[in-house]
């Protein structure tokens, strides 16, 4: 006679397929998260860059000047835009999509190897994001020059070319 132990440990070992694409959506979702909450840290991080710049290259106004210099209005520009960008590349990452549910494609597409596949490129975003924000730790509101976003912007595109192929290749497995 088969105890009930017996039989839950022959039912999880049924299901454990099952229960391995349950751990990869979930993995993925976390993994997502974890690169969402790098990127938000990034633009946190570039909000404080502002204000400390703001606070130590606009100075009051007084009636000969009553708008701070051109290229500081550009730099603060800049960062304004910068943390923009970087909050939509955010914003993208966690909401990226991931195959829905649906045991008629499951007889189509090999669901697990595109979530195995999807969470691959999600480590990829993790480690892309963090040296975004690394990069832009490394910025000094003090050594603001021309081009100083430049590090920032090549890691920036580098995420969002890993983003696109993400994507792509998600479409490519679903259809």
């Amino acid at each position: 006679m088969e105890g009930v132990a017996e039989k839950l440990r022959r039912l999880l070992d049924c299901n454990d397929l099952y229960r391995l694409k349950g751990r990869l959506r979930a993995d993925d979702l976390l993994v997502r998260n974890r690169a969402g909450a790098e990127l938000q840290a990034a633009g946190n991080m570039v909000r404080d860059l502002a204000g400390r710049y703001h606070l130590g290259f606009v100075p009051p106004s007084t009636r000969e000047n009553p708008f701070p210099a051109p290229e500081v209005t550009r730099t603060l520009a800049e960062l304004d835009h910068l943390e923009r960008d970087v909050s939509d590349v955010e914003t993208s990452i966690r909401g990226q999509a991931v195959p829905g549910r649906d045991r008629v494609w499951d007889a189509v597409r090999d669901e697990l190897g595109t979530l195995d596949l999807l969470l691959q490129f999600d480590l990829l975003l993790i480690t892309q994001a963090q040296e975004v924000r690394e990069e832009v730790g490394k910025l000094d509101a003090a050594a603001l020059s021309p081009g100083w976003d430049r590090g920032v912007r090549e890691k920036l595109n580098r995420l969002k070319a890993t983003l696109k192929d993400r994507s792509a290749q998600l479409e490519y497995q679903v259809f």
